[in-house]
C-alpha cells in the first residue's frame, strides 16, 4: 500500500498488515532479563534483551543461506535486534486467507557479518495466479527508546523497538549489520475473484553473496469477505498531519487506506464539516442528499465516504458528530 509513505507508519496494525502511529510507550515482554549497560547500536545505552527469542510453533529457523541464518515468526511478535534465531527447523512459510482478504507474514535476515542482503519473490501459482502486484514487502525500521513516554508506560525490554514499516522493494539492496536481525513484513492481498485452493510461490533470500530458495505456501479459503467492513471501530487520527490537506485526492487515499484495512477512523467525513455552507439532509434510515456545490461540502463528502456513493459502494459502518453549544 503506497499509502505508507504518507502516514510513516507502524506496524501495530493488526496481523493483517501494519498499523498507523509508531509506539512511544512500550509493553515489556514477559521473561525478559536486561543488560542496562550495553547497547549494540553504539548510540545512547539502553536495556539489551537477552533472551527474547518468540516462541510457539510458527517461530522457525528455515533453509538459509551461508554466512547468515533465516527465520519466521508470526507477525504479532516484535523481533527484536538482539534476539537468538530460534532451533526448530521448519522448511517452509505457510499461510492462510479468505478472499478479498490482506495477508502478512514476517521473515527475518541475521547475517554473520556486516553487508548487504535482498529478498525477491514469485508469484503464488495454483489454482489461478497471484501476482507480484499484489504482494508488498516493507522492512521492519527500529525506534531508540530512551525514556517511558508517560508514566503509565511500561519498561522496555530493548533499547531499540522494531515499529515502522519501511518502504522497500524485492530485489532492493539493504545494508544490514553482522549478528543483528532484520524483519521484513510481506503482505499478500488474494482478490475477491481469486480461486480457492492451495498456491505455492518461492521466496529467494541473497547475503554475502549466497542464496537460498524458502518455499512460500499459501490456502485461500472458498469464501470473501464482505465489501461492507463488519467490526465498527473508532480510529483517532488527524488526516491533516497525515498529508491530507494536500489536496481531495490525499485525502481519498488515506481514507483507501483505512477501508482497505478494514479500519473506520473517527473523522470519516473530514475535511467536512457540519459548520460548512449547505447543511446536510440525512436521517438513519435513508441517505443524504447533496444540496451543496462545494465539493468540501459535508453533503457532499458525506455520501461519498459514509455511504459509498462515488467510491467503493460500502463506505465506513459509522460517523461520529461532535455538537458544542455556546
Amino acid at each position: 500500500m503506497p499509502i505508507f509513505d504518507h502516514l510513516n507508519s507502524s506496524r501495530s496494525h493488526w496481523r493483517k498488515g501494519a498499523a498507523l502511529f509508531a509506539l512511544l510507550a512500550v509493553g515489556a515482554q514477559a521473561g525478559c532479563s536486561h543488560d542496562e549497560s550495553s547497547n549494540p547500536d553504539g548510540g545512547m545505552p539502553g536495556p539489551v534483551c537477552t533472551d527474547c527469542t518468540p516462541t510457539g510453533a510458527m517461530t522457525v529457523l528455515l533453509p538459509s543461506p551461508a554466512g547468515a541464518k533465516i527465520w519466521t515468526t508470526p507477525t504479532m511478535e516484535k523481533v527484536l535486534r538482539e534476539a537468538a534465531p530460534p532451533t526448530q527447523p521448519g522448511d517452509s512459510i505457510n499461510i492462510y486467507a479468505a478472499k478479498n482478504e490482506y495477508e502478512p507474514f514476517q521473515v527475518v535476515v541475521r547475517p554473520d557479518a556486516s553487508g548487504s542482503a535482498s529478498l525477491s519473490m514469485t508469484a503464488l501459482t495454483g489454482p489461478g495466479t497471484i501476482g507480484l502486484d499484489r504482494i508488498e514487502i516493507r522492512r521492519v525500521g527500529y525506534v531508540k527508546i530512551t525514556a517511558a513516554s508517560d508514566a503509565s508506560a511500561l519498561k522496555s525490554p530493548s533499547g531499540f523497538m522494531p515499529d515502522p514499516l519501511e518502504l522497500t522493494a524485492f530485489g532492493a539492496m539493504d545494508s544490514l549489520t553482522g549478528m543483528q536481525n532484520q524483519p521484513y513484513w510481506i503482505t499478500v492481498y488474494v482478490p475477491p475473484d481469486a480461486a480457492a485452493g492451495d498456491y505455492t510461490a518461492t521466496l529467494t533470500v541473497t547475503s554475502a553473496g549466497s542464496s537460498q530458495a524458502i518455499p512460500i505456501k499459501l490456502h485461500v479459503y472458498n469464501f470473501a469477505l464482505p465489501k461492507k467492513i463488519g467490526f465498527d471501530g473508532s480510529w483517532n487520527s488527524s488526516f491533516q498531519a497525515l498529508g491530507g490537506s494536500a489536496s481531495l485526492q490525499a485525502v481519498q487515499g488515506l481514507k483507501d487506506f483505512f477501508y482497505a484495512h478494514r479500519l473506520t477512523p473517527t473523522s470519516v467525513a473530514w475535511p467536512a464539516g457540519l459548520n460548512w455552507n449547505g447543511g446536510i439532509t440525512y436521517d438513519c434510515n435513508g441517505s443524504f442528499q447533496a444540496n451543496s456545490a462545494d465539493q468540501y461540502d459535508f453533503s457532499n463528502l458525506g455520501p461519498k465516504y459514509i455511504d459509498g456513493v462515488g467510491w467503493n459502494g460500502a463506505g465506513f459502518p459509522s460517523f461520529q458528530i461532535m455538537q458544542f453549544w455556546a
